[in-house]
């Protein structure tokens, strides 16, 4: 399912097709084929829904999986690629939106890096990042809370 404005989301038909890129496999890219284009908006969102079919044949692919999706040939998304993250990733520090960039390391542990970014309006749960991300780094989603209270108590000074 993909959440568009209504305005991209009127020049898709069924059989349109699209193309999406998951973080968890940034160099593949994969199409999926439009089957509807909802009738109405979603009330709290102001989103209409779209839908699409992927071949998943490997099973790589799994439900809820958040993507960046090119719509091409579509006024408003025609060569605009945006990147977008769950609302739940996005962190206020210091007054100022962040999010938490995880760097996997060759030991198995994992650095987090503090990014300060520019956010649009959220829609259908995702954020969009306007600057600050990149396609295909991996954003911390789910546990967010708890690094951005351990980065404000590593940058709390200590007391002797």
């Amino acid at each position: 399912d993909i959440a568009l404005t209504d305005r991209v989301a009127s020049g898709l038909q069924p059989g349109s097709r699209v193309r999406f890129v998951v973080p968890v496999f940034p160099a593949d890219s994969f199409e999926a084929t439009i089957v509807s284009v909802g009738g109405a908006l979603d009330p709290s969102t102001r989103a209409l829904p779209v839908r699409a079919l992927v071949q998943n044949p490997r099973r790589r692919l799994r439900a809820r999986m958040f993507a960046t999706v090119w719509l091409q040939g579509v006024e408003g998304g025609a060569g605009r690629q945006i990147v977008a993250v769950p609302a739940g990733a996005v962190m206020l520090l210091d007054q100022r939106p962040v999010v938490f960039i995880a760097h996997p390391l060759d030991n198995g542990s994992v650095r987090f890096e503090r990014r300060d970014v520019r956010i649009g309006s959220a829609l259908g749960g995702l954020v969009p990042v306007l600057s600050g991300v990149r396609t295909g780094e991996l954003v911390v989603a789910e546990g967010a809370f708890a690094v951005k209270s351990e980065f404000s108590r590593a940058q709390m000074p200590q007391e002797d």
